[in-house]
């Protein structure tokens, strides 16, 4: 586990981020497990979900450990767990820029730090549904997590519905969810897989294998409309869809995750 100091801003920024607005294969209704009517949210109770958001950075030899672990667990393919890995920056001044990283993802770990209370970011590491953190490499605390918080029934009807197509050089994305107050849709633009041989900075030398690398992020407020919300293409010249889908998660203030699904883009 590795440290860094990092001054981000406060409360009011937090809010930004977090909810704030900012500028799949098959239409569904999306709630706490991806599995209701494409017409209706369901009226059962239905078992909770575990969203993984691993902050990671190919400049950290503490790292590579934990993307290891978030790879296995994305090909045992477990119900209601959605994996998000965000590439933090602030390790690319060691000598080796990592190309998956953002400045706003390093903004949103911080946020998570002042809403649960730490010292500081650091890296590897994992926050469950916006609750729970832990060292991004211990995978009894992961795998805890996840028994518990799938374990739990949830009342289901919060749902999120989505569709997003290929239009030319952008991805569509129509929706429509749940009204919550005080509460964001967020949007992640998920990339299944990508490497780098690491040439440079604390894992010279190294191939690193990554899954679900967040490559954008967008927010909206939760205000129940239908509505539509547009990503750019990736910019590399070998884009193809299938190789990426979109992750919707609705995320209260306090930073607590109360639906989310996923489906792939065509």
């Amino acid at each position: 586990m590795k440290k860094i100091l990092l001054t981000l801003g406060g409360s009011a920024a937090l809010f930004v981020f977090l909810f704030g607005m900012n500028t799949i294969n098959k239409a569904t209704i999306i709630n706490k497990t991806n599995t209701t009517s494409q017409n209706s949210p369901a009226n059962k109770t239905l078992k909770g979900f575990a969203l993984i958001e691993l902050f990671t950075s190919e400049g950290c030899s503490s790292c590579p450990p934990a993307d290891e672990l978030v790879n296995k667990l994305s090909k045992e393919k477990k119900d209601n767990v959605y994996i998000l890995a965000y590439h933090v920056d602030y390790w690319n001044r060691l000598g080796w820029k990592d190309k998956f990283s953002k400045a706003a993802y390093s903004k949103r770990q911080q946020d998570y730090s002042e809403l649960l209370n730490l010292n500081g970011p650091y890296t590897p590491q994992i926050v469950v549904n916006g609750k729970e953190e832990f060292v991004g490499s211990d995978k009894t605390s992961l795998y805890a997590a996840i028994n518990k918080t799938t374990a739990e029934n949830n009342d289901n009807s919060i749902y999120i519905y989505i569709n997003a197509t290929v239009k030319n050089n952008e991805i569509s994305v129509s929706y429509k969810a749940s009204k919550v107050d005080n509460a964001s849709i967020n949007f992640a633009l998920v990339e299944l897989a990508n490497s780098s041989q690491v040439k440079s900075g604390e894992n010279e030398g190294r191939f690193l294998q990554h899954t679900n690398i967040v490559t954008d992020l967008k927010s909206l407020p939760a205000s129940g409309n239908e509505n539509e919300i547009s990503f750019s293409k990736p910019a590399d010249k070998s884009f193809i869809a299938s190789n990426y889908k979109l992750v919707a998660f609705l995320q209260k203030k306090s930073g607590e995750i109360i639906a989310v699904g996923e489906s792939m883009i065509k």
